[in-house]
């Protein structure tokens, strides 16, 4: 990738969160959009050819997620602020699309045999304690391999459109990618986050700093105390305040982009 990029002629190029081997063929300036990550994993963005970025923008506040980096891993470091579609609360003329669980495609074949049966037992403790029962649908995507969860009422593919699922639905139980988490904080909608293991980013950080604000958080000794959350939240529905997520991310990181192209004197 880095040598179709030094032949493209490209004077900026911009990596989300990735590693680029050999970017030092590319002499043109460098931006990494970094997602939150361990800092035991900052080193994996760091560029292998020993330059600097010439700037790192972190998609989040910086009172929520900034890392901490060296001089030489980048010349400017930016908290540009969440960069999301801001979904909104739940129409009075919108029909609920019920209880949704959303695992993405769940990670690797691996990590689903961990999550599925972990989600199946939440969902049948769940079950046994609420007084009024339950059904509940899987939004699978491509990337699921048509794998469902075990006990599903139903499935259904969101297409494109999850963040609508999300606004419609009457409680979300989902894993915690940044894109699903701050979609479901842009809405009212009561949601349980779901760490799973991702050698990018930490979703189990993610989950401490939002669980409390969309819901319920499902942390590794949790279950039961989840379950007892979901039963409850289903026997007596309410929903939530949106989450105040602060200033558009994607305008003020579209700002930095375009300022590195025509700089202001």
């Amino acid at each position: 990738m880095s040598t179709v990029l030094a032949k493209t002629g490209v004077t900026l190029a911009v990596a989300d969160t990735m590693v680029l081997p050999g970017i030092g063929v590319y002499l043109g300036r460098s931006v990494l959009i970094l997602r939150e990550t361990p800092p035991d994993r900052l080193g994996l963005f760091r560029r292998d050819d020993g330059r600097a970025w010439d700037c790192v923008i972190v998609p989040s506040r910086a009172e929520d997620w900034m890392p901490q980096l060296a001089p030489d891993y980048a010349r400017r470091v930016v908290a540009a602020g969440w960069i999301l579609r801001r979904t909104g609360v739940r129409r009075p003329q919108e029909e609920s699309a019920g209880i949704v669980v959303a695992t993405g495609g769940g990670g690797t074949q691996e990590t689903r045999a961990d999550l599925f049966p972990l989600l199946s037992e939440l969902l049948a403790k769940a079950k046994a304690r609420s007084q009024t029962g339950f059904s509940i649908r899987q939004a699978l995507g491509p990337r699921a391999e048509g794998e469902a969860l075990e006990g599903i009422d139903g499935v259904f593919d969101p297409g494109a459109n999850l963040n609508a699922v999300f606004r419609r639905a009457d409680l979300v139980i989902s894993t915690a990618g940044y894109n699903s988490v701050l979609e479901l904080a842009s809405t009212d909608t009561p949601a349980m986050i779901v760490p799973i293991p991702r050698g990018l980013d930490d979703q189990t950080a993610r989950v401490r700093l939002w669980g409390p604000q969309l819901g319920f958080g499902l942390l590794p000794g949790c279950i039961e105390a989840g379950a007892t959350w979901l039963a409850d939240q289903v026997d007596r529905p309410r929903r939530r305040a949106p989450v105040d997520l602060g200033p558009d991310g994607a305008e003020r990181a579209a700002e930095i982009l375009l300022d590195m192209f025509c700089p202001v004197s």
